[in-house]
């Protein structure tokens, strides 16, 4: 039998029943040029009866099959698929890399011409080597707020890629304090020199709203109660603004309440409120500033919980020379509450908000500082000269001796 001759092409020789041809039984086969070999199954055992032997050449084999039963018989089939050279490129990367992308499809086909033998030489030789540490470091960066042995907040609000957010509650007030279980809460108060209802969390202002704000069941919330804010399994469905935030009272009632979005009018000038100046951010959505975590490009799936306008990244360091953030907090560490409570943190991070012109509808939008995780680079070509040793220095927590950061690396 004629081996196939083309990597698009499948010969098969089936045993079934001649009657119906039901119960097929795979005996051999012949793809993609190759020469014909016993399929997976009955007639690959030893002692089959099956032989294959393709020791004569000329493209062809001599198959010895075993005897038929009653109301059996063999079947040769030939089947043929046109493969393009992008389904051929991106069934290679599929076993070379870890998954293939349009990119190194386009790559594969248009510089390579799918000479696989030649791309592998690339990678191996010419090809600067690429490490997962080095990616981890690189793409690792969650909301975060207090150090641990390994880490701290990173960029600080005047520093290069500083992040913010226009919603007042985010994901990391969903969490309890690692060992001691103590949720944050917040409370709806009004003060005097103020014209509105302000929006505390254990006793730091995240926003202010002109309304008396309510319950997404249309009831008042009362104010200067504390409302615990309960975790969810989800975290992240909480930050945007609109976004369903859960609560529970003293009695133990569950609440459900709009996240809104930041603002300070009114409160700036009242120190009481806003201890610390408004940073000038640049134009929001330019290349300085640009809108970051859009759903619509990167996660689709969740559109309707995270938005391509309420996160953003400070992407310049034109800041970081100013004095705009002199007399800000470290936020390398929290800082003590104003009152403590039993069943809140005694610590938190206070808020820095900014205000950003938007080019596209002339308005200016405000913004908090919204803390993340940042791990420095620190690969062979650029090494961290200290080894984090002054991140272990900055961590140090007079409320908390022995948990900052140890070791950086």
């Amino acid at each position: 039998i004629g081996s196939t001759t083309t990597k698009s092409s499948l010969c098969t020789l089936t045993r079934r029943q001649s009657s119906t041809g039901a119960r097929r039984v795979p005996v051999a086969r012949s793809y993609a040029g190759r020469e014909w070999e016993k399929s997976a199954g009955l007639f690959a055992r030893s002692g089959s009866g099956l032989v294959v032997d393709c020791s004569g050449g000329a493209a062809s084999c001599e198959l010895t099959l075993p005897s038929l039963k009653e109301d059996q018989e063999y079947v040769l089939e030939s089947f043929s698929h046109d493969v393009t050279p992008e389904v051929e490129a991106a069934r290679f990367l599929e076993q070379a890399t870890f998954g293939p992308t349009r990119e190194s499809i386009n790559d594969l086909v248009t510089n390579y011409s799918n000479n696989f033998a030649s791309w592998i030489h690339t990678q191996m030789y010419e090809t600067p080597a690429s490490y997962h540490r080095e990616f981890l470091r690189r793409n690792t960066h969650p909301k975060f707020e207090y150090p641990y042995l390994t880490a701290a907040v990173g960029p600080r609000p005047c520093e290069q890629y500083s992040r913010w957010r226009k919603y007042a509650i985010t994901s990391r007030d969903l969490m309890d304090d690692r060992k001691t279980l103590r949720q944050k809460h917040l409370t709806i108060e009004q003060k005097e020199g103020v014209n509105g209802y302000l929006w505390m969390v254990d006793g730091t202002f995240r926003t202010v709203t002109k309304d008396h704000p309510t319950f997404i069941d249309g009831s008042l919330v009362e104010l200067n109660v504390r409302y615990r804010i309960d975790e969810m399994k989800r975290s992240f469905l909480v930050n945007c603004v609109g976004c369903n935030v859960d609560l529970k009272g003293v009695n133990g009632t569950q609440y459900t309440i709009a996240n809104p979005p930041v603002s300070i009018e009114g409160v700036e000038g009242n120190v009481d409120v806003l201890p610390y100046s408004t940073v000038a951010l640049p134009p929001f959505g330019s290349n300085e500033f640009p809108a970051v975590e859009k759903a619509s490009e990167d996660f689709p799936l969740f559109t309707a919980w995270m938005k391509d306008d309420e996160n953003a990244m400070l992407n310049s360091d034109s800041l970081e020379s100013s004095t705009q953030c002199d007399g800000f907090p470290s936020f390398r560490q929290p800082e003590a509450v104003a009152v403590e409570y039993d069943d809140a943190p005694q610590s938190i991070l206070p808020t820095v908000f900014g205000r950003s012109l938007n080019p596209d509808t002339g308005v200016e939008e405000i913004f908090a500082y919204d803390p993340h995780l940042f791990l420095y680079e620190n690969t062979p070509d650029k090494p961290l000269a200290d080894g984090g040793g002054q991140l272990v220095l900055d961590t140090y927590n007079p409320l908390q001796p022995g948990k900052q950061v140890i070791c950086h690396n």
